[in-house]
């Protein structure tokens, strides 16, 4: 059941217990989890609507995001962007990534990406189809993050690096155009599903500036693209 054991890794859905290793393995299946995690915000947006003005449907499900990815790739993000805003590389990033306390880059930077997202949604609280596809394309990300990534650690990542490795290319690209198939039909842009190619910049950066894939830079892929997936679609819906 790597699937499952994907699903109850990335998101907090109530499906039972998984294996980290079956979920490692099962990495290609993000854009799955991703397609999951999209119809909930999108639905919640759709219902949340018919009792709220969108301002207040935008911000319940600013909180549900959270909710429902437990703050994973959040936490990511934060611990990266402050890493990337200090220009740090080696064993000066490795000290700003684990350290628990948030320093002003991240709070700023996590503070601007949020409500730019707001604003995002805002606009596209009538488009679900948009928000399922950008959930889609933020899921696939990490992926493709953990897929380009170079070097190896002993972390999280270097397990789904090792395991990703085990898996051709080819089987994600299916299920990811498989799970891209309903938005598309929907009229969603397709410049959209391209979103995901931020993970191969930052893979990048990551190799240069730690030397190892990073969990942190994967969920920084995760938040990026989603609210790049956003920004990319909403002219167009």
């Amino acid at each position: 059941m790597g699937l499952r054991s994907l699903i109850a890794f990335l998101t907090t859905i109530p499906v039972g217990r998984g294996s980290l290793e079956e979920a490692a393995r099962s990495l290609h299946l993000a854009p799955l989890v991703g397609l999951l995690e999209g119809l909930v915000i999108a639905g919640a947006l759709t219902l949340l609507g018919w009792v709220y003005q969108p301002p207040a449907t935008v911000a319940v499900a600013l909180l549900l995001h959270l909710v429902l990815t437990g703050g994973l790739h959040m936490d990511g993000f934060t611990d990266y962007v402050e890493a990337v805003a200090a220009r740090a590389r080696g064993e000066e990033a490795e000290r700003i990534i684990k350290d628990p306390r948030k320093g002003g880059f991240a709070i700023a930077y996590t503070t601007v990406l949020i409500i730019v997202r707001y604003a995002l949604l805002l606009e596209a609280v009538d488009e679900p189809w948009l928000v399922v596809a950008a959930y889609t394309a933020a899921a696939e990300a990490m992926y493709i993050y953990i897929y380009a990534s170079k070097g190896w650690g002993s972390g999280l990542a270097a397990t789904f690096k090792e395991s990703t490795l085990e898996r051709r290319p080819v089987i994600n690209l299916v299920v990811y155009l498989s799970a891209i198939l309903p938005g598309f039909v929907a009229g969603v842009s397709p410049i959209v599903y391209l979103a995901p190619l931020v993970g191969v910049p930052v893979a990048w950066d990551s190799a240069s500036r730690l030397g190892r894939p990073s969990g942190d830079a994967a969920g920084f892929s995760y938040e990026v693209t989603l609210t790049l997936a956003l920004a990319v679609g909403v002219p167009f819906a």
